[in-house]
């Protein structure tokens, strides 16, 4: 029975130090996901630029008339 607990905890060991060691690099993840986001936030933004641009146009030139 106590070589078993000593197994147990050498294994607990070991899983703690390689979580230890490979949990902590999240930095690629995270930059992943940023520039997901980004390139979704710019998808939106020339989707909504392409489609009311040109309804647009005629304000701009009523507003620079006025000057």
């Amino acid at each position: 029975m106590q070589g078993l607990k000593s197994q147990i905890n050498t294994l607990s060991l070991r899983l703690r130090e390689t979580l230890r060691t490979k949990g902590g690099s999240e930095a690629g993840v995270s930059a992943v996901e940023y520039s997901l986001l980004v390139a979704f936030i710019a998808t939106v933004i020339f989707a909504i630029v392409a489609t009311l641009g040109a309804q647009l146009v005629p304000g701009f030139e009523h507003v620079v008339a006025g000057l």
